[in-house]
């Protein structure tokens, strides 16, 4: 009787121990900063700050889709993001925590429209799902600039890669935009650049920003380590251009000249013309 319960005693002993590091465990994810950020290539210098600025112990990073890293501070999953700028407009109590951002003052290169025929004789586009501020900016151009009234779908996964009639066209954002300027016979038009000639200002896709208060300090470290990547921007441009997923692009050129990463005065302006000018499509 005595052994089984000593044995007893030490197995309660071992699950304790167990569920105490567990505990720990969890506690020490759960008392992270959850950041999420934009997995594309543009935002490349920000991914090397954050993950080689020695913010490990106090920082979880994940990398998301624009729609997912919305969809992510919405919900509660991530205490930073670097979201799309419509969320701007959409919640008033969102906090800017940087002055860094994704941006572009003329051609991006990485948000297009592709189609077979020129603007004019487009029916029907494509919406791509991981983009927010992208699709506003679309209706806003088909609206206001190119005065025609297409059809607005939603698109699934693997749009860009299928067949489409001659007046339906897609709009196409990240990574995946990069090959569509090598091929021939078709109408690639640049948002960011169609925003330009319209406004005569920059675009701001994207900037970080809470919806919590941050533990003391955290911002300044944060825009450290943003700050350190691009320190090392043209750097890692460089190293990464041969790349064969890089093939389509001048990547120097692309992350250095077509990408803009600081939210400057004229960038804030252009933003704020934005988010007044989609407010009927709220």
């Amino acid at each position: 009787m005595s052994l089984c319960y000593d044995k007893i005693c030490r197995n309660l002993l071992f699950l304790n121990q167990i569920n105490y590091f567990r505990a720990l465990i969890l506690e020490n994810h759960m008392s992270k900063i959850r950041v999420s950020a934009v997995r594309y290539t543009n935002s490349i210098p920000f991914i090397y700050g954050l993950q080689n600025y020695s913010l490990e112990d106090e920082m979880s990073l994940s990398l998301d889709t624009p729609a997912d890293c919305y969809h992510n501070l919405l919900s509660g999953n991530a205490d930073i993001g670097l979201v799309p700028v419509v969320l701007k407009s959409q919640i008033p109590s969102l906090r800017q925590v940087s002055d860094f951002g994704i941006g572009a003052n003329g051609n991006v290169l990485s948000v297009i429209m592709v189609a077979q025929v020129p603007i004019t004789q487009v029916k029907t586009i494509f919406l791509d799902y991981q983009s927010k501020s992208s699709v506003m900016l679309i209706r806003l151009l088909c609206r206001d600039f190119w005065n025609i009234a297409p059809e607005f779908r939603e698109a699934l996964p693997g749009f860009e890669q299928k067949a489409y009639n001659a007046t339906e066209a897609r709009l196409i954002i990240g990574d995946r935009a990069f090959h569509f300027h090598k091929q021939k016979d078709i109408f690639v038009t640049d948002l960011a650049g169609e925003w330009t000639k319209y406004t005569g200002l920059p675009f701001v896709f994207a900037f970080w920003a809470s919806l919590k208060v941050l533990p003391e300090g955290f911002e300044e470290k944060f825009n450290g380590a943003l700050n350190f990547g691009m320190t090392h921007k043209v750097r890692l441009a460089k190293e990464l251009a041969g790349n064969p997923e890089f093939a389509s692009i001048n990547l120097p050129v692309y992350l250095n000249e077509n990408i803009i990463h600081e939210i400057s005065p004229p960038m804030r302006e252009g933003m704020n013309l934005f988010l007044h000018l989609i407010r009927d499509f709220q």
